[in-house]
């Protein structure tokens, strides 16, 4: 509940203050802040302190105006408390952690927005302590609107930052955050000027902050392989491989993650004893259960009108060996659903590309490699 302590200090204060309104609404009012100032301290039931919490907002119009910062406040620790239970009712899509939409969650959003709709029309200076409540507003509204999450309310995060001077190494981690909130936002495009920034203040002002660096680049290089600029994509993965390995700063995957987008990236190029390099350490890093035969690039099998037409749930599995540059060969039918699939699918294949095979110093034939497709009714 730290996210909210500042305002429930606010609240405290409120109870000593002259109410408006009627006697009884006066002490009801009075009854919730207490009740709600109990469970807050004493208690972990989210649920019975939000109760509360809304019974005080639903009162506090009859003692205060609708645009007091009394009534605000009521407001934000409700978006407070519907943004904590969010967070816990949360879901994922995958391992990725790309975060799914929460209607409890809208409703923090909901509360936040209202706040600061009050709070803005008093026009006072921006301060610390409105740059920190307006980011919860901002993660609020990327982890349970998604790829909807308005991006306008980040980048209005770093002007206030701009505008309270924030300190240069802080201000260089929030537009990281803001990156990466917005990957998880399915954002891709509106994350990179976030990275961008934060990598490039923390070199230009010779920051200690290495760490800042090399997750900032993977991030940029992974973008720029994705718009197929790979000189740079390969200048920001090895700057990143340089850097967080030496330093412990991320977990495995990422630096598994940065060896397979410079196979990637290098079988793309033709660069297939580099490929073949990069892929070797992917293979190693990964462990016994990885799976290094992924397909760097891929085709679809081209079927007659008529297979297409039957829209039936159908399978091929091939089997194959991978030349020295990662091309498949002596391809073979293993199991099929249907004989039909085989010539499309075996064409297809042959337009694959993988990572090559890297033994002894040298690229090498892989054999016994297999690939399933499989073909859903539609």
């Amino acid at each position: 509940m730290l996210r909210y302590i500042v305002f429930f200090s606010t609240l405290i204060m409120l109870s000593s203050v002259s109410f408006a309104g009627e006697a009884a609404d006066k002490v009801e009012f009075k009854r919730l802040y207490a009740e709600f100032n109990e469970l807050y301290a004493n208690s972990d039931d989210l649920d019975a302190i939000i109760n509360v919490a809304e019974s005080v907002y639903r009162y506090a119009p009859r003692v205060y105006s609708k645009t007091s910062k009394q009534y605000a406040a009521t407001l934000y620790n409700l978006a407070t408390l519907y943004h904590e239970k969010g967070e816990n009712s949360q879901t994922f899509y995958d391992s990725y952690k790309y975060l799914q939409h929460s209607s409890i969650g809208k409703k923090a959003v909901d509360y936040y927005e209202r706040y600061f709709i009050i709070i803005d029309k008093f026009e006072e200076p921006y301060d610390r302590n409105y740059l920190d409540q307006y980011f919860e507003f901002v993660k609020a509204d990327t982890s349970f609107y998604g790829y909807k999450s308005d991006v306008a309310r980040a980048n209005r995060l770093i002007s206030i930052a701009k505008d309270i001077n924030l300190p240069g190494n802080e201000f260089a981690n929030l537009n990281y955050t803001l990156g990466t909130l917005r990957i998880k936002a399915w954002q891709n495009k509106q994350a990179k000027p976030f990275f961008k920034t934060a990598y490039d203040w923390t070199i230009a002002n010779e920051n200690d902050d290495h760490i800042l660096i090399g997750k900032s680049a993977y991030w940029l290089g992974l973008m720029a392989a994705g718009e197929e600029e790979f000189l740079l994509a390969e200048k920001y993965y090895l700057q990143a491989l340089d850097i967080l390995p030496s330093k412990n700063a991320v977990d495995k995957d990422t630096i598994i993650n940065i060896h397979f987008g410079l196979a990637h990236l290098y079988v793309l190029e033709n660069k297939l004893d580099k490929a073949a390099q990069h892929g070797q350490l992917y293979s190693e890093q990964q462990g016994e259960d990885n799976n290094r035969t992924v397909p760097v690039v891929k085709a679809e099998p081209v079927f007659s009108y008529f297979t297409r037409k039957k829209k039936s749930a159908d399978f091929i599995e091939l089997e194959f060996t991978l030349d020295i540059k990662g091309i498949p060969k002596d391809i073979v039918v293993i199991e099929t659903s249907k004989n039909n699939l085989v010539n499309p699918c075996v064409e297809a294949i042959k337009k694959f590309r993988f990572i090559p095979e890297w033994v002894n110093g040298k690229r090498a034939e892989l054999h016994g490699v297999k690939y399933k497709f499989v073909f859903n009714a539609t």
